[in-house]
């Protein structure tokens, strides 16, 4: 229907909308603050420190100091961070005398950081990915999410 059949094109050579194809796949958005949400997780891991600091704490709670020594910053960069990342609801905190505690704020965080970390590993993470996509598509179908 007018796409463009050459490999690698970018665009269709001619234009011509498919009514029945355009509203089918709007029928799967969600209302837009989803995607402004979405885009704010991502943009918040998109910055390679706060990446680093959710990822290790996927494995343990770390307080402030130790994650500053883990990722190589100061105390007071990483404080930053995890301002940004409370307030995305990415981990939360403890006290415990005069520590402060981060961990993750729940599984599903653990299990995003679990898939985003496996896409670039070789092929021998095959069976990890297969369990965390079986999950990832438990997870969407409970909250009614279309998974491709």
């Amino acid at each position: 229907m007018g796409r463009a059949s050459r490999a690698g094109a970018e665009t269709c050579q001619e234009r011509c909308v498919d009514a029945e194809d355009v509203a089918r796949a709007r029928a799967y958005l969600r209302e837009d603050d989803t995607y402004i949400e979405l885009a704010e997780l991502f943009g918040a891991l998109a910055d390679a420190t706060r990446a680093k600091i959710v990822h290790v704490l996927e494995h343990q709670e770390l307080c402030t100091c130790d994650i500053a020594a883990v990722v190589g910053v100061t105390e007071s960069g990483v404080s930053q961070h995890l301002r940004v990342l409370r307030a995305l609801r990415l981990v939360k905190s403890r006290r415990a005398g005069k520590f402060v505690y981060y961990s993750l704020d729940d599984a599903h965080i653990s299990m995003l950081v679990r898939l985003s970390a496996c896409w670039k590993r070789p092929i021998a993470s095959y069976t990890m990915n297969i369990t965390i996509r079986i999950r990832v598509t438990a997870l969407a179908s409970a909250a009614r999410m279309p998974m491709r």
